[in-house]
């Protein structure tokens, strides 16, 4: 969880300062930049850009040019941001990310000069409201073409209706099979890859007849979506270097190809779309889809504005499809004041589907799990051929508040390959769900802390080198939502689960290698018992020491 007292922490550097507690001026230049960086968190940016140029006098740093764009952002003096940019750019051409960072100025730049996005918006409006629909208690805040969210705009008590969205107005799997593409495939009894590529149909038909009944809504959807790693050039998967996600991002490339060259080669009307339009409707879909139950069956639809709700883990809303009244419909479940966002929930997690799938990642998310894979060609593995083939190598976990189950059936594994008791490992594998011995537990944890410095050493960057970034506001990768910072992100709560069990493996050993009557002498055990591992060490380490 990466957190700050920035308050404490500005009153240090400036007693530091005061205080003259610095040999050279690079010390003092040094100082500056880390106030300036708790005055951003605290969003005093012309306090923030005082010690930034106080520093950068000092200091020449030519990182600071990206520093101060994002300090002329925040003022919104979007044109000396851009400059600083592509200053920096001019020095540092090899940085493709800077490249991200220069477009999205522009975008806002764009955008703060041209209204027809939020004349497209106004015809959505009205065309939801003519409808039937009810938007009284919503408006957009729009920040750039492709980046907007929904505010309330006025007090939301408990159990109001923020929006209700007409059937008629959602695009849904049963519209998709009306389309001329998905009738031909009903016709042609294709099978797809994807339920998603029903709505997909509406997409692309729709996106190209300014005519359709869709059309209003499907205009005003992102036309970009470089956030999303499908989309991502080899600079940034470069980048993800060790990352469990490459593979997913893979596999979800593949997936939209086979779905794509099947509908190529077996649809006619299919033939005039290209590979960049398709992928282009099914991130639309992927990124915005609602699963719902319309007359008492399961579907998928796409529903204008609750679509641009974005995620929180405890919303204060709700969402129902009411069958009765053929409204889709968003519920309070709770005060809302004025123009604050309105969130919805994506569910529960992994930042690895969050970001493969919409682009964004959690600093801190509970959910976060890490693969450990489990190699039987080990040396600590005996009497291999003795015992049964493992199915799955391969096993998904978080921390022990979210993942113990999985955790011990991971242990157990691992104690079954590396016992060599011939009597105890014809028996079933339950019995390896708690500790056999304290020698092979010291090995199962052995074998633990390889695997988790054999992923570690798989990544490019040291978890404090991901953590100084990500609590650095300042620093040149840390752009608020940018691809650059969510590879980072992504990467930093990867490593911090492998370095979980890291600890959690060196403390156990630690315990197991002490007699117990030397080891009740010390504190050791006591304060792990009260330590984030007390579940293992309460489960397992303590019923080794009572069974011997």
């Amino acid at each position: 969880m990466l957190n700050c007292q920035d308050d404490k922490w500005i009153e240090h550097y400036s007693k530091q300062i005061l205080l003259k507690n610095y040999d050279n001026d690079i010390e003092l230049s040094n100082l500056y930049r880390k106030r300036s960086s708790h005055y951003f968190s605290l969003c005093d940016y012309n306090k923030c850009k005082d010690d930034l140029e106080r520093s950068e006098n000092l200091f020449n740093d030519i990182d600071n040019l990206v520093s101060f764009s994002f300090i002329y952002e925040k003022l919104k003096d979007y044109n000396k941001g851009l400059e600083c940019l592509i200053k920096y750019k001019a020095e540092r051409p090899e940085e493709e990310y800077i490249d991200d960072y220069i477009n999205n100025l522009r975008k806002v730049i764009e955008f703060n000069n041209d209204n027809l996005i939020k004349n497209k918006f106004v015809i959505l409006r009205k065309w939801v409201l003519d409808n039937g629909g009810n938007l009284d208690l919503i408006k957009v805040n729009y920040q750039t073409n492709d980046n907007r969210e929904i505010l309330s705009s006025n007090n939301i008590l408990m159990d109001d209706k923020i929006l209700r969205i007409p059937l008629k107005c959602l695009i849904t799997t049963e519209l998709g099979k009306e389309t001329n593409i998905g009738k031909e495939v009903l016709e042609k009894d294709i099978k797809l890859f994807s339920n998603h590529n029903w709505i997909t149909f509406v997409l692309l038909e729709t996106f190209r007849d300014k005519d359709s009944y869709f059309y209003s809504y499907v205009d005003i959807m992102p036309k970009e979506f470089n956030n999303v790693p499908i989309n991502f050039s080899e600079y940034y998967i470069k980048k993800l270097s060790g990352s469990q996600c490459i593979e997913n991002i893979d596999n979800k490339r593949k997936s939209l190809m086979v779905d794509y060259v099947n509908l190529k080669k077996n649809i006619d009307s299919f033939r005039n779309y290209n590979y960049n339009d398709y992928v282009w409707a099914r991130t639309v879909v992927i990124t915005r889809i609602y699963g719902i139950i319309i007359n008492n069956k399961k579907t998928q639809a796409l529903v204008p504005f609750a679509d641009m709700l974005n995620h929180k883990i405890y919303p204060k809303t709700r969402w129902t499809f009411n069958d009765k009244d053929k409204f889709f419909e968003i519920i309070s479940k709770g005060s809302i004041l004025k123009d604050s966002p309105i969130s919805d929930s994506y569910g529960c997690k992994c930042n690895s589907r969050f970001f493969v799938n919409y682009g964004f990642v959690l600093d801190s998310n509970i959910d976060n799990e890490s693969e450990f894979i489990i190699d039987l060609n080990s040396n600590d593995f005996n009497l291999v051929n003795l015992k049964a083939k493992l199915q799955y190598p391969s096993y998904k976990f978080g921390t022990l508040i979210k993942s113990y189950n999985n955790f011990v059936n991971f242990l157990s594994i691992i104690r079954y390959y590396i016992c060599e008791d011939i009597e105890l490992i014809k028996k079933p594998l339950s019995n390896f769900l708690v500790p056999i011995s304290i020698e092979n537990e010291i090995l199962v944890l052995k074998h633990l802390l390889c695997i988790c410095i054999k992923h570690l050493k798989k990544y490019s960057s040291s978890l404090k080198e991901d953590s100084n970034v990500l609590l650095d506001p300042l620093c040149k990768y840390n752009y608020h939502n940018s691809n650059i910072r969510n590879c980072i992100s992504i990467m930093y709560g990867e490593k911090l689960i492998y370095d979980y069990y890291m600890k959690l493996a060196l403390l156990g050993i630690k315990i197991l290698r002490k007699d117990f009557l030397e080891l009740i002498k010390t504190k050791l055990l006591l304060d792990s018992l009260n330590s984030i591992y007390k579940r293992y060490i309460s489960k397992n380490i303590c019923i080794l020491y009572n069974f011997n």
